[in-house]
């Protein structure tokens, strides 16, 4: 917790993190790096690393200007899984250091040690246990956790409440280690969510990305409204200069 080097007497005692650019693992990566240290110089590096190498997106308002960044992980929730990781990682095994994997719709954190027995991802919400008792113990006390156990409640409440509305966190058990899983939203669904955009209007841009263009007409059919609604739905996407109107001779206003 305090040494200046623990590597010296718990070789694998560490944490990596290595990006990779698809949702897979792969022989080229991003970027790796390795934090080193005592646990709080872990966490406070990887957790620091995290936020600059994840994406924040812009949010743009129906009405307004001011544009509102969200980050597509909640912070709480990353710090809050790094933490786990190493407070409760079984210390006694040596093959492997604590692993996070960022992909391009995930980040997976990996750390040595089987849940204890009793301990499933379906009851980790209601479970209470402690590897690491002391660890436990000295992180509560210095505000790296909050009250006992309620941290998992807290990081689900932060993803379900999440802006962009990703998946749960999923927990698994390898038997050898515990895998947790925290979702963004689905690839090539940023730039619509993050919008604020009705159904239809989302429907249509999806369209729009597979044909490149579409018109008043299409969107009716497409979506199964009236005139005047698509009319309105297409007036405020080119208001917000999310499309381009294009009047062409003898043809309906085209949205690009």
């Amino acid at each position: 917790m305090f040494g200046e080097n623990p590597q010296k007497f718990f070789l694998k005692s560490y944490i990596t993190i290595v990006r990779y650019p698809d949702v897979k693992v792969t022989d080229t990566h991003i970027d790796s790096k390795e934090f080193y240290g005592n646990l709080f110089d872990q966490i406070d590096g990887a957790d620091k690393y995290i936020r600059e190498h994840t994406q924040v997106v812009s949010k743009i308002p129906k009405l307004g200007l001011r544009r509102k960044d969200i980050p597509v992980y909640p912070y709480f929730a990353i710090r809050e899984l790094i933490v786990n990781a190493v407070a409760h990682r079984n210390y006694s095994l040596y093959g492997s250091r604590i692993l996070i994997s960022i992909f391009k719709d995930r980040i997976e954190f990996f750390s040595l040690g089987s849940f204890p027995k009793g301990i499933t991802p379906e009851n980790i919400v209601n479970a209470r246990f402690s590897r690491n008792p002391v660890i436990a113990r000295i992180f509560h006390d210095l505000e790296y956790i909050g009250e006992y156990g309620d941290g998992i409640d807290r990081l689900l409440e932060e993803v379900k409440n999440h802006p962009l509305k990703p998946k749960i966190p999923k927990f698994v058990d390898i038997k050898s280690a515990v895998i947790v899983t925290l979702y963004n939203l689905e690839i090539g669904m940023f730039e619509f969510e993050v919008l604020d955009l009705n159904e239809r209007q989302k429907k249509a841009l999806q369209y729009i990305k597979k044909y490149g263009k579409i018109d008043n007409n299409k969107y009716q059919t497409l979506s199964g409204t009236t005139k005047p609604t698509a009319t309105r739905d297409l007036q405020e996407l080119t208001k917000r200069e999310i499309l381009i109107q294009v009047v062409k001779r003898g043809e309906a206003h085209i949205i690009r």
